[in-house]
């Protein structure tokens, strides 16, 4: 590690370093990566709004990992960019602080991901031809029931995930 990343690294104690990786894990256990729960969590604890080399400085990654997971947190609800007050044109970024919106965005974009996928998956599936599904002795009613078992779950998911816990 360069002298000037050490620097800026060291303001941050063992105790908060540890705090922003284990909700890096968390996030990385949710389906994210690993970096979307650690700048979420740099902002999150930060007093203040922090530009992109704040945030680099004190989690010691790249600027163009940085960049690239602020816009898909930005997209997420989960970050919000504000221009430099100071008129430098810089970029500062601060974390949604409601921690149940926060959470409720955080699994209803993880459940969209996995539905599009099953729903790929199912539809790929749903249209072999039936001599196909003979071969292979597959069930075409059970591929049917498939197809309405994942509309139904993907319903509720949806209902369950519109509320906010109070």
């Amino acid at each position: 590690m360069s002298p000037d990343k050490k620097e800026k690294n060291m303001h941050l104690p063992p105790e908060v370093s540890e705090l922003i990786d284990q909700i890096g894990q968390l996030m990385k256990h949710w389906g994210f990566k690993k970096i979307h729960g650690e700048i979420w969590s740099c902002l999150y604890l930060s007093d203040s709004p922090l530009d992109a080399s704040a945030i680099i400085g004190r989690l010691d990654v790249s600027k163009s990992l940085i960049s690239m997971t602020l816009s898909e947190l930005i997209d997420m609800n989960l970050v919000f960019q504000e221009k430099d007050k100071s008129m430098t044109g810089t970029f500062l970024y601060r974390a949604n602080t409601d921690i149940s919106e926060v959470i409720f965005n955080i699994l209803r974009y993880r459940e969209r991901r996995i539905f599009a996928k099953l729903n790929s998956s199912y539809s790929l599936v749903e249209t072999l031809p039936q001599g196909e599904t003979k071969k292979w002795n597959l069930n075409s009613e059970r591929i049917k029931d498939f197809g309405k078992f994942i509309e139904q779950a993907e319903s509720l998911i949806s209902k369950m995930l519109t509320g906010k816990a109070s």
